[in-house]
């Protein structure tokens, strides 16, 4: 199975660690976010990898020709990183995800490998790693669910929110194709600002999309310096 990794954006709210690194790069417990990622991937057999840069994305280039030479990695470059979100970057990579089933993350997630082999294990074509042990509020995806299909996801908290969703997960083909045409709508607007996870928003009330339950040991997001600080001290 393929696996794509959003890694373009700026990183802005790293502050100073992200000034002269991509957000992938940001070493926690002394190892790059990406490197993490990468080692996950590659011994569940995970490829071909497709890398959506941007910011310093040569450095991203540089970093996995060097520490992962024989891994099968497509870099696809967003030159237009810092007018766009990552909706932009995944209409750039259409035509590297073709008509086949794969894996999307964002380069700021950090998960167990036994995390990502319920994800691939899983029957469920569209699966969206979520975590019911977390605070509600602030602007990170929350999510409503029907047993373990996800029934409403919102920027914001929302009376039926149960936990959030996280930038990891796997999509089908129909689900590829839905968001495809919702961002073509947005794009032909000049809207090129859209989260992915925005799409999906819309999708979640049309197709089924259900959720991968995960936890702290499980799953970690390094948006913010406050949560890099958590990663370095509950890392394990």
């Amino acid at each position: 199975m393929k696996a794509l990794i959003l890694a373009a954006g700026l990183g802005s709210r790293l502050g100073e660690k992200t000034e002269t690194l991509p957000k992938a790069l940001v070493p926690v417990r002394g190892e790059p976010i990406l490197s993490w990622q990468m080692k996950a991937l590659l011994q569940q057999g995970i490829g071909p990898i497709g890398i959506v840069v941007g910011h310093c994305g040569e450095k991203i280039v540089s970093f996995v020709r060097e520490l992962f030479p024989t891994a099968a990695v497509s870099f696809i470059w967003n030159r237009d990183y810092r007018e766009s979100n990552s909706s932009w970057s995944f209409w750039l990579a259409r035509p590297w995800i073709g008509e086949e089933s794969y894996l999307h993350l964002n380069c700021d997630v950090l998960f167990s490998h036994d995390l990502l082999r319920r994800l691939l294990s899983s029957p469920q074509p569209n699966l969206i790693a979520v975590r019911l042990d977390v605070p509600m509020g602030g602007r990170l995806e929350h999510v409503a669910l029907e047993g373990d299909r996800i029934v409403e996801m919102s920027i914001t908290r929302t009376p039926r929110s149960v936990g959030k969703a996280f930038g990891l997960a796997k999509f089908g083909t129909q689900s590829t194709r839905f968001l495809e045409g919702r961002l073509r709508h947005y794009l032909e607007a000049g809207d090129r600002m859209l989260n992915c996870f925005g799409l999906v928003r819309e999708a979640v009330s049309i197709l089924d999309y259900r959720a991968l339950i995960a936890n702290s040991r499980d799953l970690l997001e390094i948006n913010t310096l406050e949560e890099w600080r958590e990663a370095n001290e509950d890392l394990s």
